[in-house]
This record gives C-alpha cells, structure tokens and sequence, in this order.
C-alpha cells in the first residue's frame, strides 16, 4: 500500500495502517535523527516521539504535502527542538551575529573580535550538525577559521556568490533556531 492509503486507513479507525507506516519510516528516521544528535539514546527518544506526536496528529489533519515530506518536516522541528531545550548560546553573541549578517567581526569598546565565538569544538560540532552540509562548511571556514568569503570560496572550490548565499541560508536557520541553541543550561 502507497502511505497516503495507509494514512486513509488509519485516519478511518484501522490501527494496523499506522503500524505499517512506523515499520516503514522507523529506521530512516531514526537514521536522519542520529546524524543530527550526538548519542544513540536521543535519537531513539526523538525518533518515538515523532511518532507519537504524528499518531497523534495524523487523526485530525488533512495533508497538503506526501506523507514523507509531513513526517520529515516534523523530525526536523523535533531536533530543532532538541537543542532549543538542551543548549543555550548567549543572546548577544547570536544578536551580534545575525545584526553584522556573519560579517568577519564587530567592535565592541574600541576592541574588534569575532561576530561569534566558535573556538570551542564542542559548540562548532553541536551547532554544523544542524546545518546542511554546504551552509555547516561556510560557517566552519568563515566563523572557526575567519576566513574571507574570498578565501572561504577558494577552499571550497565554488565562487564568491555561493558563499554569499550558504552564509545567509546558514544565519537565517540559526534565526530561526533562536537564541537559545549551543551552550548547556546553567552556562552563563
């Protein structure tokens, strides 16, 4: 049966057809969630509770995309959730970046210094899994490195444009992650 069938059944009172979806999409999203989370046990627990928001919601809702589309788009807001509740990063440090649109630096009392501190690995590390691969390079070579988009593009062997454009897809999916992203609670 194609999913949209499945969904039909279930959403007509047949528990089975949901069955059937989990078998389907358990292990390729548990795999998508483990590339974006640092332990096993996460994933597994960001993974089961997809499923239960989907069971859920699949009851009431009409589907304007295919299910896979609905059920990844909702993995997605699940890990984003993830590291809005387990990492904090300081609001100035992600303001200043977002206000300078990752420009190299900004100068604060005279002092110029980098627009965000990602000299730490672990913070680099948590914060490139939730970007895509191209957007994560940009990040890791412009803000880790402190690279121009002149030097990043050179390293990455496309042009200066594409990495005008990788930089603020990068900023505007930590914009929308929000402020409160990197750094464990109780961090100052």
């Amino acid at each position: 049966m194609h999913d949209e069938q499945l969904v039909s059944s279930f959403q007509n009172g047949q528990d089975e057809a949901f069955v059937q979806l989990y078998e389907r999409y358990f292990l390729p999203l548990y795999r998508f969630v483990r590339q974006k989370v640092s332990s096993a046990t996460e994933a597994e627990d960001i993974t089961q509770d997809v499923f239960l928001s989907v069971c859920e919601e699949l009851r009431h809702v009409t589907l304007t995309a295919t299910f896979r589309a609905w059920l990844f788009g909702i993995t997605a807001n699940k890990i984003k959730t993830f590291w809005l509740q387990h990492y904090q990063m300081p609001v100035e440090s992600i303001d200043l970046l977002l206000e300078t649109k990752g420009e190299e630096s900004f100068v604060e009392h005279g002092k110029q210094r980098p627009a965000i501190d990602l000299s730490d690995e672990t913070i680099l590390t948590q914060l490139l899994k939730v970007l895509p691969e191209q957007q994560a390079k940009v990040v890791y070579w412009r803000f880790y490195r402190n690279l121009t988009r002149e030097e990043t593009a050179a390293t990455l062997a496309t042009s200066e444009n594409n990495i005008k454009v990788w930089q603020y897809r990068a900023l505007q999916t930590l914009r929308q992650v929000g402020p409160q992203f990197l750094m464990p609670e109780g961090n100052p």
